[in-house]
């Protein structure tokens, strides 16, 4: 089976889609497809141009705003590419790239499914509403309509995406992978320390819940735990996160690394206790899920749809974004009697949050749409 994908980019930078690609991509050709990528160079490094996620990869150059994926000769590119494909996946939505995958595959008869990448939660879909709705209706609407499924990552993805494609589309969910290197980390429990945010410093996020909660815990319960949050802060957030570290006496308490790049960031999986995110909108929840695969224990909101996903399952543990109930489950959730917990929700993420079980689920969504 032939199959064409076509994405904004396979930036790092990107975030979650691009880490897909590179995830998905190698493990849809182990299991014997011919697997073809077409996209733009928005946003990559030289070191990222030299290492595509995999070898028949089309580059087109990227024109105009970083947010519309425009690349010069993306069209034609995405034509050639499609004749004699026999499914054709699309990566993203809101975006000229997506829309010509879309257009492209339907104009030759070629099935395609449609991967939005948690772009229609609520969080996301406020974004430029108006732009976004105005896109929608000139470019984008008719061809979702066509797609033989929509890949969603969690049960909340798949609410979502209903919402927007109504009850006669085809979804089919396939949980994101982790990398699988963190199922090695060994790290004993009592070698283990402090709580751990991971990821982009957003204002959906909840650090300032976190914060509260943390003075809850240390006043009222006798935490001793610190926070080290490793990430960059969004510049629109709001709020200047260390000032509530102050406000909330938590000066010394309180970490902040920035940006961490791969091998930084095992380190810090592999020596906190707990990981935390009250977010209030993740699809999926990629670090959460990832702190999982680690050996921490996690503390999430009902939003983070890998561990929300978990607990249905009877494994995992969701928190509504209380301070004081948040207070009271990273106490639980750093004890010496947590390790239990801990390696059941491990043990989920080695059975479902793999790569190789996702490219299954993704396979199946292929089979469906040219059967």
């Amino acid at each position: 089976m032939r199959v064409v994908h076509v994405a904004p980019s396979y930036c790092r930078r990107d975030g979650g889609p691009s880490e897909v690609l590179r995830g998905l991509l190698p493990q849809l050709e182990a299991k014997g497809l011919d697997v073809a990528l077409v996209t733009t160079d928005k946003g990559l490094s030289e070191t990222e141009r030299a290492d595509p996620p995999v070898r028949a990869t089309v580059v087109r150059p990227h024109r105009g705003p970083y947010s519309l994926s425009y690349a010069r000769g993306l069209r034609r590119a995405v034509r050639t590419a499609v004749e004699g494909a026999d499914v054709v996946h699309v990566h993203g939505v809101d975006n000229y790239a997506s829309v010509v995958g879309m257009r492209e595959a339907a104009r030759a008869g070629v099935p395609f499914v449609l991967q939005p990448h948690g772009a229609w939660n609520a969080y996301h879909r406020a974004q430029g509403r108006a732009k976004k709705w105005l896109w929608g209706r000139i470019w984008q609407d008719r061809a979702v309509t066509r797609a033989a499924a929509v890949i969603v990552s969690s049960s909340i993805e798949q609410r979502d995406a209903r919402a927007v494609v109504g009850p006669g589309h085809v979804l089919v969910t396939a949980p994101l992978g982790v990398d699988e290197e963190l199922f090695a980390i060994d790290t004993p429990w009592d070698e283990r320390d402090g709580l751990l945010f991971l990821g982009r410093v957003a204002q959906k996020k909840r650090l300032d819940t976190v914060l509260l909660a943390l003075q809850v815990a240390r006043e009222s319960r006798g935490l001793r735990s610190t926070l080290t949050v490793a990430g960059p802060v969004d510049t629109d957030l709001g709020y200047d996160p260390g000032a509530l570290v102050g406000m909330h006496g938590l000066t010394g308490a309180v970490r902040f690394v920035g940006h961490v790049g791969r091998e930084d960031r095992r380190r810090l999986l592999a020596s906190h206790r707990c990981f935390v995110l009250m977010s209030d909108d993740e699809s999926f929840g990629m670090a959460a899920a990832e702190a999982a695969a680690a050996g921490l224990a996690v503390v999430a909101s009902p939003g983070v749809g890998a561990i929300a996903d978990a607990q249905a399952d009877g494994v995992g543990h969701v928190v509504e974004g209380d301070a004081d109930q948040l207070a009271v489950a990273l106490g639980a959730a750093t004890v010496d009697a947590a390790p239990g917990s801990v390696a059941a929700l491990r043990e989920y993420a080695r059975a479902h949050w793999t790569w190789d079980a996702s490219s299954s689920r993704v396979l199946d969504a292929y089979l469906g749409a040219v059967s």
